[in-house]
């Protein structure tokens, strides 16, 4: 925590930081965006905050620590956050088993392909393929087209193919079980995942900063179609 409109005593306190982005996303689509913070919230609670919620949404943020898909921090590793990781980890686990639907957004797309098995790209150098590590555009500029695959939610979604943003340096490498691609760019990088029987995608771009409310518009649509579904069970029993 800092800068200079935090005064000096705040120096040394702990601060969880959102971006406003993803939870205005979600309330302009139609839903109330909670937070989550994991120095609150830890992976002991997950089973519990499920309970609360119809729908989980994982956000942009840091590197997954190479060591849960069986590599090791090389020289373009972040920093890493072990407690965030656990956390996250734990809700994907927690949201998969209550069937709640699910949006993996950049970093939120690895943690739901590391959770499943799968393994990641540690590094995508800038100036090669389509650059997607080059962070000089502002967070609304449409950098490179993306092909989606037929037959899956994304294609449902966005149709066969998007223009979008591009801020990542690593991607998804090997698909976690159950998980498939769901879209690429032309130098073959994975830009979305998905498992439609579990109501699972996960994109690689940031949808939050484009003027596109359709992803969220889903997952909205999802958690209420589910959640009208559980209280139909509720009430049968």
């Amino acid at each position: 925590m800092g800068g200079p409109d935090v005064p000096r005593v705040f120096a040394q306190v702990v601060a969880d930081m959102f971006i406003v982005d993803y939870g205005e996303s979600v309330f302009d689509a139609g839903g109330a965006p909670v937070l989550l913070p994991p120095a609150i919230a830890g992976p002991e609670y997950t089973d519990d905050l499920m309970c609360g919620l119809d729908g989980l949404l994982l956000s942009g943020g840091s590197d997954v620590d190479p060591r849960i898909y069986g590599s090791v921090p090389g020289p373009r590793s972040g920093i890493l956050d072990p407690l965030r990781d656990a956390f996250e980890f734990s809700l994907v686990k927690s949201a998969i088993a209550a069937s709640i639907p699910i949006l993996g957004i950049c970093r939120g797309s690895q943690v739901l392909n590391v959770s499943q098995g799968g393994s990641l790209v540690e590094h995508l150098e800038v100036g090669t393929g389509e650059s997607h590590n080059f962070f000089g555009y502002a967070p609304s500029h449409r950098s490179h087209a993306i092909t989606i695959e037929q037959g899956t939610i994304l294609h449902d979604i966005l149709g066969p193919e998007a223009v979008v943003n591009s801020y990542h340096h690593q991607s998804v490498e090997v698909p976690g079980e159950g998980l498939v691609v769901a879209a690429r760019t032309s130098d073959g990088v994975v830009e979305a995942i998905e498992d439609a029987d579990r109501l699972i995608v996960g994109v690689q771009w940031h949808p939050e900063w484009l003027d596109d409310p359709r992803l969220f518009q889903w997952i909205i649509d999802a958690a209420s179609r589910d959640r009208s579904r559980r209280l139909e069970e509720v009430s049968a029993r």
